[in-house]
């Protein structure tokens, strides 16, 4: 199959995160976030500023985040920075982003 230059400027990729349960038990949830797509020297950049300028440089939207009684979180910029203060949901969204962008497969 010949390669075709991506026009689309964002896609959607599966996150999972991990996070610790009672008695030492790994719980798992997934959502899907949609990260903007950005050249080489544009994520060299967001990354060389740390993990917060990459997280808030290329999450622009999400579904499947959920509030305690189960309503869906709305993607705003508000929402992303008071989860980015969950480590688990940084080191998730992180390990995604450069899945997706390396041609990974998501659950490898």
């Amino acid at each position: 199959m010949p390669y075709t230059k991506v026009k689309a400027t964002s896609y959607r990729w599966p996150v999972p995160i991990r996070t610790a349960g009672d008695g030492g038990v790994q719980i798992e949830e997934t959502f899907d976030a949609v990260f903007r797509r950005v050249t080489r020297p544009e994520m060299q950049q967001l990354a060389d500023k740390g993990d917060e300028q990459l997280v808030r440089g290329v999450l622009i939207g999400w579904s499947g985040i959920l509030d305690s009684q189960g309503e869906e979180i709305p993607y705003s910029e508000a929402a992303r920075d008071e989860l980015m203060l969950d480590q688990s949901f940084m080191r998730a969204v992180i390990e995604a982003f450069y899945l997706g962008v390396n041609g990974g497969k998501a659950g490898n």
